[in-house]
């Protein structure tokens, strides 16, 4: 079994980087524990995954059979659009997608 406490990554500056999109501070606390997602830590405001529920088989009819294919199934889905799906008041100013996925994959080459 694989550690979910992977998917809990963190930037430079200590924020926690969402597993699918990679926006900055998704989290305040980590999204995963030993055995995985961990449902109502955070739903990300860009790409809206929810640790816990959108890597969960039995919680998500979307969810793979691990979380890493879960992730990687819905970051493409949400990155063949790569639009801000959350408030826009909440979109920073001068957001980029693909810088965005860029740092993340620099950070957690694991996650590709």
């Amino acid at each position: 079994m694989i550690d979910g406490r992977q998917f809990n990554i963190l930037d430079d500056d200590g924020r926690l980087l969402c597993p699918v999109c990679g926006f900055p501070g998704f989290a305040s606390s980590p999204a995963y524990d030993e055995r995985g997602g961990v449902i109502g830590t955070a739903i990300c405001p860009c790409c809206f995954w929810e640790p816990g529920f959108d890597d969960n088989p039995a919680a998500s009819k979307t969810a793979m059979e691990t979380i890493l294919q879960s992730v990687t199934s819905y970051r493409a889905a949400w990155h063949a659009i790569a639009e801000w799906k959350g408030n826009s008041l909440e979109r920073p100013s001068g957001w980029d997608s693909e810088q965005q996925l860029a740092n993340l994959m620099k950070l957690a080459p694991h996650l590709k």
